[in-house]
Parts: structure tokens; sequence; C-alpha cells
């Protein structure tokens, strides 16, 4: 029997799959996620989960992202879902244990991985920079309880929301705690992809403005970065390929993310600075 071949970040076959988030007819970004897209069987584990942690504090459950839109990729795509509680609850969220992930697994065996986080509510409406906010409103599907989204005010596409380029610095900080810490090759793979992503969409966030469009999708998010800047296409290119196709080939990783990522930030910084972008009034 001939051996199954290995894809690798060098051989992956890049599709052009995703797309661009709608807009009204006055130029806002519309939601197009809906609950219904999440298996039953995940929204119930998720259900349990989070009711476990908060009890009677937990008011709403999101499911953001390629799951909630229904486009989610075998492989690549990864499970982001969080937990709205009252206000003045800890949000502090524990790991999952095995059997809770167990059940995750089981119920979406083709995501990546699982991202499960927490807010208050204060944290959604208080403030319209809050990435809270932006989440609810643009990319995410209320699967239980109380949906905040339509008392939010609706999002135009502009360098107001490069949220991805201005949390890159500390996600590169992120990057170096985690790959310290990685105990074996498969969390090193995890934390590949996950930079690597965070990489090609804050990428995107550079042309947010010229392209006046939006989206997280990993392919058009390269494909419009490489327009304005195809000097670094091919930086982009790798970072996406690693997003598609991870290893645990950590040097290589490193080296890509103290250049492209730094060279990234540094023009993130110059566009804001000149968009006379305040990021005091962000919370990220």
């Amino acid at each position: 029997m001939t051996a199954p071949v290995r894809v690798t970040a060098a051989t992956v076959q890049i599709l052009p799959i995703g797309s661009f988030l709608p807009l009204d007819a006055q130029g806002c970004l519309v939601n197009d996620c809906r609950a219904d897209h999440v298996p039953a069987a995940l929204r119930q584990a998720l259900l349990e989960h989070f009711q476990a942690l908060f009890g009677d504090a937990l008011r709403s459950i999101y499911v953001r992202g390629s799951v909630a839109r229904g486009t989610a990729v075998a492989g690549v795509s990864d499970l982001d879902a969080f937990a709205v509680v009252a206000d003045g609850t800890p949000v502090a969220c524990s790991l999952l244990p095995d059997a809770t992930l167990a059940r995750l697994r089981a119920a979406a065996p083709h995501l990546a991985d699982f991202e499960l986080g927490v807010c208050t509510r204060d944290e959604v409406v208080r403030n319209y920079f809050s990435t809270w906010a932006f989440l609810v409103k643009t990319q995410s599907a209320c699967i239980h309880g109380e949906d905040l989204a339509d008392a939010l005010e609706p999002y135009r596409v502009g360098p107001h929301l490069m949220a991805e380029a201005m949390y890159l610095p500390a996600r590169l900080e992120a990057y170096a705690e985690r790959v310290a810490s990685d105990a074996d090759e498969h969390q090193s793979t995890l934390t590949c992809q996950w930079i690597m992503k965070a990489l090609v969409r804050a990428a995107f966030d550079l042309v947010i403005d010229r392209a006046g469009r939006y989206t997280r999708d990993l392919y058009p998010c390269w494909s419009t970065f490489s327009k304005w800047y195809p000097e670094r296409a091919g930086d982009c290119e790798r970072a996406l390929r690693w997003a598609i196709a991870p290893d645990a080939d950590t040097h290589a990783h490193a080296a890509l993310v103290r250049d492209f990522g730094g060279w990234t930030c540094a023009e993130g910084k110059r566009l804001l600075q000149g968009h006379g972008i305040d990021l005091s009034r962000y919370e990220l």
C-alpha cells in the first residue's frame, strides 16, 4: 500500500475560500452569522460548560466566525465561542476539562481547535471601541440568552476597524511566551497556526481602508493585502501556508514572526498615526 503524501506548508494547495462581510445600503457591516449554523450537540456542550462555570450569572453565549457563518474549513477553522456574564462576575475562564473537550471534539471533529472566552455585559455595551462590542455586532451568533447585538451601533469599514493590527504587538509577546511553554510537538503546531492566522489578519488590516471591505477569512486577507504590498506578498503567503498546514518547526516560524510580524507592527503604527486613531479609546 502506498503511504499517504504528507501535506506541508510548502505543498499545500491554497484555495480561494472565504468572503467579505456584506454591507447594507449605508455601507455598514452586516452580521451574516446564524445560530442554526452551529450543530445542536455543539450548542448543548457549550451551554453546559458555561452554566457549570457561571450558573445564574450567565447572560448569553455567542459563537463567532466561520462556524457561525457556516463556512468553517475542515482542519483549519477553530471554534471561537464566548460567554457574557453579569457585571461584577469574575471573568476567569478555566481550562477546558477533558470530558468537555471530548464532547466538543465529538460534536465538531472537523475543527482544528477550541477557543473559549468570557466577558461581562458591560464590556459589550459600554464602549463602541470594545472588541467585544464589535464581535457581537458584526460576526457572532447568539446561541443562548440575551442577544445584545440589536442595541449596539453599526460599524462602517475604515481604519478604526484595524483591531488585528492594533493587537498584533501584544500577540507577538504572547507568542514568545507560548513558544517557551509549549510542552510537545502538538502544542507547537497549535501555536504555529494561531500566530500565523494573526499575522495574515493583521496584514489585511493595513489595507482595510483602501479595500473598503472587511473580512477575517484568510484567503481574501492575503490576496487583498498582496495588491497593495506586493513586496511583502510572499511573506504573507508563507504565513497563510503555515496557517493552513501548521507544523512544529518553531525556529522557522519565529524567523517569520520577527521579520514579517515586526514589519506589520511598524507599518500598522504608521498608518494608525496617519489616520489620527486614538488607541486609548480601544478595549482590545
